[in-house]
């Protein structure tokens, strides 16, 4: 047998409760009503602009474009409700400093529809010279030209180009010059004589330049502006020295060159490749020209 409940309740209290049940059932957000029969306040579900969804689901109930099944666009608005803001329809765009096409990877923006000074592409290694950037010619002149992380890869150099790391290459040239032309030298290619910077870079030297033979090679360091205070081409002292036992010495009596002092440096291959000084007049057949530091 079916039981009957009897409900005490007004026809105004029965329909009260039937709102704020079909409230509970939407999810949505309502709004206080006065019952014109009972004068109590009811609750009501709200969806101004008819797009089916309510708030706080709903972030704006004006706009029946946003809700949170809309597509999101590329319109600096929030079109599916999400918290976020042209999420994955946003391009990237790269700044481009010297307007070669090309921006760099390290300052970008998402935007809508490209800014002025900003570009699609990135891959710029140096957005302050408009010759270097991807696909660029690449010239031999200690500069990675074409931005694919080689220094002077496949460029027409004329001697031979050995990477120490992604930063630096040796130019090795076999051919006799005094110090101060092969200063030049090197310099007419973008390049200093080698400096070495520490004890990894001289283990590596040694190891490549043996494949040249066994001969002095010159360094880029010297002391002809201040006798006993060696420094590089730019005035700065060397962060590391591996001068032989007993060098410098400032005496010139190998008859090499005809100045009486020994003011410019060679690495020694015949002694291990430790440091000693030498007439810079004097013509060493080896040069080693090192590429700038970034």
């Amino acid at each position: 047998m079916l039981s009957t409940i009897h409900l005490s309740r007004t026809r105004n209290t029965v329909g009260a409760l039937t709102i704020a049940l079909s409230s509970l059932i939407w999810g949505c957000e309502t709004k206080e009503v006065e019952d014109t029969d009972t004068n109590d306040a009811i609750l009501v579900s709200t969806d101004e602009d008819g797009d089916g969804y309510f708030p706080p689901e709903d972030c704006d109930d004006t706009d029946d474009d946003v809700n949170p099944g809309a597509v999101e666009l590329c319109d600096q608005i929030d079109n599916n409700c999400n918290d976020e803001i042209d999420e994955g329809v946003a391009d990237v765009f790269y700044l481009d400093a010297d307007g070669d096409g090309y921006g760099d990877d390290e300052q970008t923006i998402e935007a809508c529809e490209q800014p002025t000074g900003y570009e699609l592409t990135g891959g710029d290694c140096d957005d302050d010279d408009e010759e270097v950037k991807p696909n660029a010619f690449e010239d031999c002149n200690g500069i990675d030209d074409d931005c694919n992380g080689a220094i002077d890869d496949d460029s027409p150099c004329p001697c031979d180009v050995e990477t120490y790391d992604e930063d630096t290459t040796y130019m090795m040239c076999v051919a006799a010059a005094s110090h101060t032309v092969a200063l030049e030298y090197c310099e007419g290619f973008g390049y200093d004589l080698a400096v070495i910077e520490d004890q990894n870079e001289q283990a590596w030297f040694e190891e490549t330049a043996a494949t040249y033979g066994t001969f002095k090679w010159w360094s880029g360091i010297t002391d002809v502006s201040d006798e006993g205070t060696w420094t590089d081409s730019s005035g700065e002292q060397p962060k590391y020295t591996n001068w032989c036992d007993g060098e410098p010495d400032n005496d010139n009596t190998s008859d090499c060159g005809d100045e009486t002092e020994e003011n410019c440096a060679v690495i020694d291959a015949t002694a291990d490749y430790c440091w000693s000084d030498r007439a810079c007049d004097c013509a060493q057949y080896f040069i080693a020209c090192r590429s700038p530091n970034p």
